[in-house]
């Protein structure tokens, strides 16, 4: 499996759920928080938070991420990214089509922005989730609401964060963590685990048992 983080938000996910992901930036400043880490720059400016300002950096440096994503081929792949936000929004559209030309089974987890964002986060989160909407057989879609989730961990964004992982390790390695030798938590095995998590369409999770 292949972890990879895109944007500012989509980065700090995916470091924190994975050791050794990879982490797609459009702007220098973003970049020199990841250091250590496999950051693949894109671009040196960013987009502004605006969606439309990302899309060209994208198909500009479509080349440029292809070659950065060749070695990933026939692998499952998360892909963290912000909806919100102009770099990690626009990018998940053309991240997903090319590891799916690659053979990749593809999840997206994308968190929306909260209401006080306005615009143009809004609407940023809006056209992403219409430029995976159009492959949606093809990808996985897991979204996370911080509009929810600040409300719940009273505008604490290391408790958001926290959440969002903890959901992840509980769908990703639930049956690796939670199984011993005489007592699965599932009546699924792991191949048909990942044919649920990986097999296309919005997927959701929850830890509550009755």
């Amino acid at each position: 499996m292949k972890v990879i983080g895109s944007g500012n938000t989509g980065a700090k996910l995916a470091t924190m759920f994975d050791k050794e992901p990879i982490v797609f930036s459009t702007a220098t400043q973003d970049s020199a928080n990841y250091k250590g880490f496999d950051v693949r720059e894109i671009s040196q400016d960013g987009a502004g938070k605006r969606y439309g300002t990302g899309v060209t950096i994208w198909s500009k440096n479509e080349q440029k991420l292809r070659e950065s994503l060749k070695d990933v081929v026939r692998d499952n792949v998360i892909i963290f990214a912000s909806l919100g936000g102009g770099s990690g929004s626009s990018s998940v559209s053309f991240i997903s089509k090319i590891l799916i030309e690659q053979g990749c089974k593809v999840l997206i987890v994308g968190v929306l922005p909260h209401k006080k964002e306005i615009n143009p986060p809004l609407a940023n989160a809006v056209q992403s989730i219409n430029s995976i909407v159009e492959m949606i057989s093809d990808v996985s879609v897991m979204l996370f609401d911080n509009e929810r989730l600040l409300k719940k961990y009273e505008n604490n964004w290391n408790m958001v964060n926290s959440h969002i992982i903890k959901q992840m390790s509980y769908l990703i390695r639930l049956l690796d963590k939670f199984s011993v030798n005489s007592y699965s938590p599932m009546t699924i095995d792991k191949s048909e685990l990942e044919s649920v998590v990986f097999g296309g369409g919005f997927i959701d999770v929850t830890d509550d048992f009755l």
